[in-house]
This record gives structure tokens, sequence and C-alpha cells, in this order.
């Protein structure tokens, strides 16, 4: 980022590098030691290296034959410059695990020493890049032969009051966080604080200050209007359709330790790519990731990755909402997201050279596509991670997804209104969100209500016009995660391109690059929420709301394939080949087929005809005495049973079972000899009940609706 969007940032959410393995496909190999502990901890920057070495840099201009003095003591400027960036950095992070007013005086004091040494450097680079002789000292510390767009982008004196002033008000509104009133007051001065900046550098909105400046963006007000649109005519009526599927689906993931959490995470990694794993581990390895629940944290920080520029590491610090063990979904998903952002930049080019944090002009929206994407491939693991709360896990994921894609553009859109007219006016304000809400959400709000929720938004205060890159990065990621149905080693690569093109390339470049489609297409956007609601099972015309049905068929929705005209089709017969692939897609999705192959959940060659191959050659399923396997045939449920029964035999070993539970049932002398065993299981184990009129009806068929019942009491069973 050039200068004065370094100085505006801050401690900048999300960048990133890393090391990878010899050979890697698709990140460069960049190697990196371990970092000790004692770097990780904030020391107060003392000024006195940098006024001497700047001092140095100024005495010698107006003497001849001095450039390899001058070139010294100029890298030591910027050495120094950067280590008061970074040990701001790392005051935020300790006040941000461990929160009280004595470490917020700090950060502000560290924000402080950051500023004067970045006005120190930026004087000191104007300088000498007046110099005839020594001008080219300046190219060579910057990396660049025309140095005259970055010496006018260097901010004038009074930027930086602004700017601590800016700082001062979002530390304020932590503070003050949970009263609406006192937010809305800040958020007033906030807004008059921002237009002045924006105009000290020739903007007339801080809106689009933000978008050039601060987020690089390469695409223009039109497109986001045609964007924000189209995701509000598609993606609205469907966030009321996932919200009622996460008040239906049972489950939810157990509780397990923040140890564990992160173990499966990693494991995950690896399934996904082998240079995703390795930085996994460095990352864990070099003790650069917190995500540890603890009362002593930040209430309003939540998740975030900032890089640490003299040592050229990321930093994830990820503040769980409640403890591991009374469920780790949330801090499990954030850890993921996360990973996205350490991961991207891991053998990011520009961050070869120093003087990057000056000069990168750095994508917020590519960022996100990172953590947003990975989210979208980790889906196809969610059972390993989840185990049977898996299911809801990922319909709570697409509501945060979706969600985030509304969010995005609802509140760029009151941003950019209340920027482009300097609006301070609270009532102004709420009026405005009241409108949005209706068109995003189809939300009757009060004013009143309206206020509570978009001073409760911390984007609105820290950092403006950032939100839309999670809207945008969202149809990106939406788009992998259609794909990863069934082409996962296509997404993975695309994913993977991306990745590995750092945050440095602009947004719709990056995409182009990497082989997505256009997302301020609205037909685009269309089409991708017409693949969410087929891949979720969301607004199927023949699944009757609040039927015996309906949670069994959203709980199985990411292992059973609709009907062919995109239906649940609830009362057709399954066939037999129907039934075991459906049982062996849950297998693999929960536990992991080996059987030979390099491949995962949902990847290419993770056709249907694969799962039946797999499950006969196990013997879950023999076939008919004359070695017909009769796949067309619609399943009986006897049959169905014993498939079931000795899926369960092959994940636990055999069974002995004895009871007596057929014998309450009117017709359980029906059951033929071989379905004795499989059927008393069945029944003992509630994976299957009887009919009306206490019948079990061994020889009926067995319907999708009693399919996806029946499996997901199996899922319950087992993982």
């Amino acid at each position: 980022m050039k200068l004065k969007k370094l100085a505006a940032l801050g401690a900048a959410f999300i960048m990133l590098f890393e090391t990878v393995p010899a050979g890697a496909a698709y990140y460069a190999q960049r190697e990196l030691g371990t970092i000790p502990e004692s770097e990780l901890v904030y020391e107060e920057f003392s000024p006195e290296r940098l006024n001497d070495a700047v001092m140095r840099v100024e005495s010698l201009l107006d003497s001849s034959g001095n450039g390899m003095e001058i070139s010294a003591a100029a890298d030591i400027c910027l050495d120094e410059y950067l280590r008061a960036l970074e040990e701001y950095r790392l005051a935020s992070l300790q006040s941000d695990i461990n929160y009280s007013e004595e470490n917020v005086q700090t950060v502000s004091d560290a924000y402080a020493a950051s500023l004067d040494a970045f006005e120190l450097l930026s004087g000191m680079m104007a300088r000498l890049s007046e110099s005839a002789e020594y001008s080219y000292i300046l190219s060579d510390m910057l990396g660049m032969g025309d140095t005259g767009e970055f010496i006018s982008s260097i901010p004038p004196e009074e930027y930086y009051e602004l700017s601590e002033r800016e700082e001062e008000l979002v530390a304020d509104y932590a503070e003050a966080a949970g009263d609406s009133d006192a937010c809305a007051k800040i958020f007033a001065e906030l807004v008059d604080v921002r237009m002045q900046i924006a105009r000290v550098f020739g903007y007339e909105s801080y809106a689009d200050y933000a978008h050039k400046e601060l987020y690089g963006r390469d695409y223009s007000r039109e497109q986001i209007e045609t964007f924000s649109n189209a995701v509000a005519e598609s993606f609205s009526g469907m966030f009321e359709d996932i919200f009622n599927a996460t008040m239906i689906v049972r489950g939810g993931a157990e509780g397990m330790s923040e140890a564990e959490t992160i173990e499966r995470i990693g494991g995950v990694m690896g399934g996904i790519n082998d240079e995703l794993k390795s930085t996994f581990d460095y990352m864990v390895s070099n003790g650069l990731i917190n995500a540890s629940y603890s009362d002593a944290k930040n209430r309003v920080s939540g998740a975030y990755t900032v890089v640490l520029p003299r040592l050229k590491v990321p930093y994830m610090y990820i503040n769980p909402a409640r403890r591991y063990e009374d469920g780790p979904a949330d801090a499990a998903r954030n850890i993921i997201h996360e990973f996205g952002h350490f991961s991207s930049l891991l053998n990011d080019p520009a961050l070869d050279t120093k003087s990057i944090e000056l000069i990168g002009s750095f994508s917020m929206d590519t960022c996100e596509v990172h953590s947003q994407g990975l989210e979208s491939l980790a889906e196809s693991y969610y059972g390993r991670l989840f185990g049977s709360g898996a299911s809801l896990e990922r319909y709570m994921r697409l509501m945060k997804c979706v969600g985030a894609m509304l969010d995005g553009c609802m509140f760029n859109e009151l941003q950019t209104r209340v920027y482009d007219e300097g609006i301070t006016s609270v009532d102004e304000i709420n009026a405005i969100m009241v409108e949005l809400l209706k068109k995003y959400y189809d939300l009757e709000y009060t004013e009143s209500a309206a206020q509570g929720l978009w001073t409760s938004m911390t984007h609105n205060f820290e950092a403006p016009m950032y939100y839309l890159s999670y809207a945008v990065s969202g149809e990106a990621a939406l788009q992998l995660l259609i794909e990863s149905e069934t082409d996962m080693e296509g997404a993975v690569d695309k994913y993977m391109k991306i990745s590995a093109l750092g945050g440095y390339v602009p947004f719709r470049e990056a995409l182009s690059e990497a082989g997505f489609d256009d997302v301020f297409d609205a037909r685009i956007v269309a089409d991708t929420a017409d693949g969410v609601r087929e891949a979720y099972g969301l607004g199927r015309p023949d699944v009757e709301s609040g039927s015996w049905y309906e949670s069994y068929a959203l709980y199985t929705s990411h292992i059973m394939d609709g009907s062919v005209d995109g239906g649940f089709a609830p009362g057709e017969n399954i066939t037999r080949s129907d039934f075991l692939e459906l049982i062996a897609r849950g297998y693999d999705y929960y536990t992991g087929i080996d059987d030979g192959s390099e491949t995962g959940p949902g990847k290419s060659d993770g056709s249907g005809d694969r799962y039946i191959s797999w499950a006969l050659g196990e013997g879950i399923s023999n076939g008919y005495a004359e070695g017909d396997f009769g796949g067309s045939d619609e399943i009986t449920r006897e049959q169905l049973v014993v498939m079931m029964y000795r899926l369960y035999e092959y994940e636990n070993g055999e069974q002995q079972v004895e009871g007596e539970a057929l014998g309450s049932f009117s017709d359980a002398d029906d059951v033929s000899e071989w379905a004795v065993e499989a059927m008393e299981w069945a029944i003992d184990s509630e994976i299957i009940n009887g009919r009306d009129g206490n019948m079990l009806e061994p020889q009926g068929t067995a319907t999708r609706a009693e399919a996806a019942k029946i499996e997901a009491c199996y899922i319950d069973l087992v993982y």
C-alpha cells in the first residue's frame, strides 16, 4: 500500500507470508526459520536510532560522494520504521489478548509512535527524492524507477493529527460497545474526521478515498451497484430458508479441546492440499496463533490476522465466543477463515522487499477470497471435523457467508450514502438503515432497532467500506463451493492459484487469472444462488414445510442427491444402487474411504459408480444369490437394514446381537432369516421404526424420505 494507506490502516487486518516444502506445486519455495517466542512480545519502540539515522542522511545530502553511507543510513530508517509499525501491531495483539485500560493506552502510545516514525521516514524520503545525486537511493529502497507518484502520495502534515483522532475515536467505540446512543455519537464524529482525511488527499467523499486508496479496488461504483442489486434479488429470500434450516436440522458440533480442534483442522488442510498442511504445521509449531478462550480477551475483537513486517510472518488471533468444550464450531470456522489469510501470502513475491509496506497496493477483496474460499473447500471435510454435527454446521457456515454478502452490500450502501453526503445526523442514518433492511432482508425495523443494529457492526467504526470485500469475495467463494460438489480437484486448483497470487493482485485480475466467473455479472450471481439452493436442498417445492421428513431431507442434503427434476421426491421409492450410494457417501464424508485412490469428498471421480464399487468390494452388499446386484430394483426394508448393518460392522467390527425387539411387531415372521440379526440391531439402535398397525413390512419398499431418516439416524448413532 502507498505510504498514506499504510498510516491510515495502522494495524490493518490481514496480510501474511510463509514457508513451503520443496517441489511445491503452487507456492514457490521460501525458507523461513523458527520464530523465537521473544520476538512475538511487545517492546516499546525507541525513536533514537531512527532520529539519528534521519539526521545522518540529511547531514550527508549536501556533500558529494556519500552514496554508500546515505544508502546504509536510509536502510536503517526504513528498518526502524518497520520496527515501530511491528511494535504497534504487537501492542494491539497484546491488548486484545489481555484487555485492560493500561494495555489500551499502550496501543494508543504505540500508534502515535508509529505515526511519528512514519512522518520522520516520509520526510527523509521526500528530501532524498529532491537530490539530483542521491535520488536513485530512494528508487533502490522502493524497488521502482519513477518515484514521483509515491512522493506525491506522502500525506501532508495535517493528516497525522486527524489520524490520531480517528484512532482515539475507534478506541472510544470499543469502550462504549453495547451503548447504542454513545456509539452513534462517536460515529458522527468519525464521519466528520474521515471526511477531513479524504479531503486532505483530494477526495470529496471518504467512500471514494477508501475504495481507491485503502482497499485498492479495480471496479467501479456502477459495478458495485449492479452486484449489490443482484445479491439483494437472488439471496434475500434464501437467507430466511437457511435460517429456518438451522432451526430444524438436528445436531451441532460436540465439545472438544482446543488442541484437538486445531489437530483436526490440520487434518482438513492436509486433505485439501499438502502445501496448506505444511503451512498450517509451521504456524502451530512457531506459536503464530492465539485461539484460546479467555475471559481476559477484548470482548469486541473477534478474529483477524496481521503481518509482522520485520519478521515477515503473520500472526492469527481468534477470540472464541465460548469454551471449546461447550462447542468448538465457531472457533473452528474462524480458524479456517483466518488460515486462508495466513497461507495466501505464503510465497507472495511482493514480500521479498521490505518496502512492500510502503508501496504495495493491497487488495482486501482478493484477500477475502483466500479466507472464504478455504471455508468453502473445508465444508467437504466437515464430517471429519464436526462428526454428526456437520449437517447443522454446514447451514450455519452458509448462513454466515450469505449473511456477509447481504450485510456487505447493505452496509456498503449505508456507508456510501453517509460519506457521500457527510451525514452526521443519527436520525437520518437510522432512516437509511430501515430502508436498506427492507431491501436486503425484507425486514421491517423501527428506527430504534435499526440504530442498535448498525452501531453494533464494528466495521462501520473500525474499517468503513471494508465489508464490501466479504460480499464480492463471498460470491467467488460460493462458486468454489458449488464446483467442489462435483469436482473437488478443480475447485482446489482454482483456489490454490488465487492463493498463490497473494494479496497484491487486483481483485478482478486475480479472479480472471485463477479461472473464476465474473462476480459483477448479475446472471452469474443468480446462477450461483441457484447452485447453492440445489447443493443445500433449499426451497424444494416437494418438501412440505413442517412435514416429518423435512429435517431429514436437509440433514442429508450433502450426501443424498435430489431427484431428476431437482426436487427431493420424498414419496418415491429408492433403488438399491441409490441407497448403497447414499450410505457409502455418508461413510466417506464422515470417515473417509480408503480405496487406494487419491480421491476425497466430492472429488472429480467421486461418482456414484465409485461409491457403489467400493461398497460392493467391501461386502456392504453382496447382491442376489445369482450374482446380480440388481441396482435398479427398488430396495426392500429388510435389504436396506442389512446393508446398513454390514456397514456398521465394517466400521465397528463383528457384532453379536441378541434381542427380542422383533417380537413386538405383528409381522416379525415375515423377516427373512438372513435379515433377522440386522433387523434386531436396527430396531434396538432406533435406526428403523415400524409403520402403522405395528408393522415392520420387511418385504415392503422404502421411500427416499425413509432412506434419509434412516441415514440420519445412523449418522447420529455412529459419528
